[in-house]
């Protein structure tokens, strides 16, 4: 059995960088008249696109997957690995986390998330209509501590609607480490 959340990245963020850069590029040799200047801001919109593409990455495509062997994700914790992502998604490298690897775990989720129904008896966060928590980041991920002191943090905000898999997901770390699943509620 493996359950996937999140989706993975693909070439349409380099292709939205190199489409922006051109049009701004264009936009300014139109206007100044100069193939230099259009050419100097189309290079330095195509530097920057990628930075700002990085700030909400992990909101967008966060794809990690968990199966008998272990958990399987991509680590875009530093800005140099998501501006690598964006511009070479496929040279991309997956992470393994083994399930003996991991010390505890918890879903933490923001106030206004949902948890899954049949954990603690029920739904205990307040209810916030899903159209409105599609458009503002949340906080709603699995945190990992593992045993050498690091801390993997893996987003479930794009499965926020969906969760069968992530009742699936918790039965399963469960039940391949021994641990509980502890539940965290962020205030806003």
């Amino acid at each position: 059995m493996s359950l996937n959340f999140g989706r993975k990245i693909n070439s349409l963020p380099l292709l939205i960088c190199l489409l922006s850069s051109l049009v701004v590029g264009y936009c300014l040799f139109l206007i100044t008249g100069q193939s230099s200047t259009g050419l100097l801001f189309g290079i330095l919109c195509l530097v920057v696109s990628p930075f700002i593409f990085s700030i909400n990455l992990t909101s967008y495509y966060g794809f990690w997957q968990i199966d008998d062997k272990g958990l399987h994700y991509y680590d875009y914790g530093t800005t140099g690995r998501k501006f690598r992502a964006i511009l070479l998604p496929m040279i991309d490298k997956e992470m393994s986390i083994d399930f003996n690897e991991i010390k505890s775990f918890s879903i933490v989720a923001s106030e206004g998330i949902r948890a899954p129904e049949k954990i603690l008896g029920g739904v205990f966060y307040g209810y916030t209509p899903d159209v409105v928590l599609s458009r503002f980041p949340t906080a709603y991920y699995l945190s990992l501590k593992l045993a050498d002191n690091q801390e993997v943090d893996l987003d479930l905000a794009f499965n926020l609607n969906d969760t069968n898999e992530i009742e699936k997901m918790i039965q399963l770390l469960e039940s391949k480490t021994n641990l509980k699943v502890n539940l965290v509620r962020q205030k806003a």
